[in-house]
């Protein structure tokens, strides 16, 4: 499903859990994540990188570069918490 918003890239189904996609905006730091979607998964804008980091140490997610942009991916083992 893709939104209207430039700044979310789209969410998907997983086992019945949201997972979000978050293209990283390479002058804008930290990611931002759209008003709603913060709403939604009680994440806030300050705390969105921080909260992509811990996934990524914990090995859940890994960042991708497809065409000019960079997504985040579940690993496969995040697959199942995610």
């Amino acid at each position: 499903m893709y939104l209207n918003d430039h700044e979310l890239d789209c969410l998907f189904t997983m086992k019945g859990k949201m997972m979000i996609f978050i293209r990283e905006n390479r002058y804008r730091e930290p990611p931002v994540v759209s008003e709603d979607i913060q709403e939604k998964f009680k994440i806030s804008k300050s705390t969105a990188s921080e909260h992509l980091s811990d996934l990524e140490k914990r090995k859940l997610i890994y960042r991708k570069r497809v065409g000019k942009h960079k997504y985040i991916f579940p690993t496969d083992f995040g697959k199942f918490f995610l």
